[in-house]
């Protein structure tokens, strides 16, 4: 009770000052413990949301340029469906290779020799070497290659040599060594 008394004699702008003092001290503790919390608080809040709305602005950027990177896509797998047929996968070599000597004996050639030679692995496709020697006539042989050349896969012609002429009957007869190679896509990781 002596607190309240003594504050009874005070004069009445003495007691508004203490008031005042009492409720600035409350204001300044709630600032302090309350608002200074929270502001940390806000600012980390502010800056997670600063980081969410770049991301959000990215994935929207990403989404806005989704139709080309699609249409980019389709190209490139429209280019790899063209490509796929002119160049075979490994269980389709073996039927190319048929194809070759059916080829071959329906322009007359006859094979005297078809050895298939080592792989050479390149980038995402591998050459493979046939070593071929056939029988026939020049013009046999010459048609044969122009078939070859029209082919709905890729195939080429390398090192051919002519040689042994000779009469059989009355049509000449020549000796004609070469390589054919075709091509066949990699399969991941290896060959």
């Amino acid at each position: 009770m002596a607190f309240y008394e003594s504050l009874g004699r005070l004069r009445s702008n003495q007691r508004k000052a203490i008031g005042g003092g009492i409720i600035a001290a409350i204001l300044g503790l709630f600032f302090g413990l309350v608002f200074v919390a929270n502001m940390k608080e806000m600012d980390q809040l502010g800056e997670a949301l600063a980081t969410k709305q770049a991301k959000i602005a990215k994935y929207r950027e990403v989404e806005k340029n989704m139709p080309k990177v699609e249409a980019e896509v389709e190209k490139v797998q429209n280019q790899l469906d063209i490509v796929s047929v002119l160049i075979p996968e490994s269980k389709e070599i073996p039927k190319l290779l048929a194809d070759i000597t059916n080829l071959g004996a329906e322009v007359g050639l006859e094979f005297t020799k078809f050895t298939p030679a080592g792989e050479a692995a390149r980038d995402f496709y591998a050459e493979v070497p046939i070593t071929l020697q056939a029988l026939g006539t020049f013009h046999d042989t010459v048609r044969f290659f122009d078939r070859i050349g029209k082919f709905n896969r890729i195939v080429t012609v390398k090192g051919v040599s002519i040689s042994n002429p000779h009469f059989a009957g009355d049509v000449v007869t020549i000796t004609t060594d070469f390589v054919a190679v075709t091509y066949k896509f990699l399969e991941r990781g290896g060959s």
